[in-house]
């Protein structure tokens, strides 16, 4: 109980961080104009992002954004991938509140995209994927497998040959 309430006062710190450094700054900047948008990122009818902050909103406020990880507005995800510990014949439960796909769904970060996918599915419409501010690391296996297998045209920014390089590693490691 000590360290889950150690988690939530870490996830509160972030998150008042996030407000004051981040989204207030993009705020601040943006209202300026001094920010030069990405041609990537414009007429995007859905983005999902794993960042935290309203970035994203504040600088392109088009289409529908879903938070996987939360919100500096509301409950955010701050986990660990699953282990061993998560197999069907052997589960212990113990530590399962420091789990991401835990926290996603007592939180329910992922409500609103859920529901999202399976319309998805239901429409079988097309699926532009732009990632961004996200490392594409192995914790998020279960959501970006997904993601990318049903996606008929993915573009994935980067900044710099090293961090292209991490994340064809880390694609890899998702996909084999």
């Amino acid at each position: 109980n000590t360290l889950v309430d150690a988690l939530a006062e870490l996830s509160d710190g972030l998150k008042l961080y996030l407000q004051c450094f981040v989204d207030n700054a993009v705020r601040e900047i943006n209202a300026d104009k001094q920010i030069e948008l990405c041609k990537a990122c414009l007429h995007t009818n859905y983005t999902i992002t794993f960042n935290y902050t309203n970035t994203y909103e504040t600088l392109y406020s088009q289409g529908q954004t879903f938070h996987l990880h939360g919100n500096v507005n509301d409950r955010i995800v701050l986990g660990i991938n699953p282990d061993s510990a998560d197999n069907i014949e052997t589960v212990d439960t113990t530590f399962i509140a420091f789990k991401k796909y835990y926290q996603r769904t007592m939180y329910e970060t992922d409500s609103q995209y859920l529901q999202w996918l399976n319309d998805r599915y239901d429409h079988q419409e097309d699926l532009n994927l732009l990632i961004m501010g996200h490392s594409l690391d192995i914790t998020d296996r279960d959501i970006l497998y997904e993601l990318i297998e049903l996606a008929s045209d993915i573009k994935i920014l980067y900044y710099g040959e090293k961090s292209k390089e991490q994340y064809i590693a880390n694609l890899v490691r998702i996909f084999g």
